[in-house]
């Protein structure tokens, strides 16, 4: 399956995320997490520092370092959303 990336109409909003609540969850509670914090990538397994990304749905579990995110996790997404919308068209 190909993709082709596109740019958004000239007439699209622009929406801003509020960070604001993402960033209070990684810095409260029992599992707190630190942008100094240092990890093991669960699929390249090289340590880095900093909050990782959800490596799912390559790895149930565990911290992905940026690398592995964008080369692996990402296109992995993007290939399962594909798939479904196949699904759904056929539907």
């Amino acid at each position: 399956m190909h993709f082709e990336l596109t740019a958004p109409p000239s007439d699209a909003k622009i929406v801003s995320w509020p960070t604001t609540n993402i960033q209070n969850s990684y810095e409260s509670g029992d599992n707190a997490m630190s942008k100094d914090q240092k990890y093991t990538c669960i699929i390249c397994g090289v340590e880095s520092e900093g909050y990782g990304s959800n490596p799912d749905p390559v790895i149930d579990s565990g911290r992905c370092c940026d690398n592995c995110n964008y080369t692996v996790v990402l296109p992995k997404r993007i290939e399962l959303l594909a798939e479904y919308k196949e699904k759904s068209s056929k539907s």
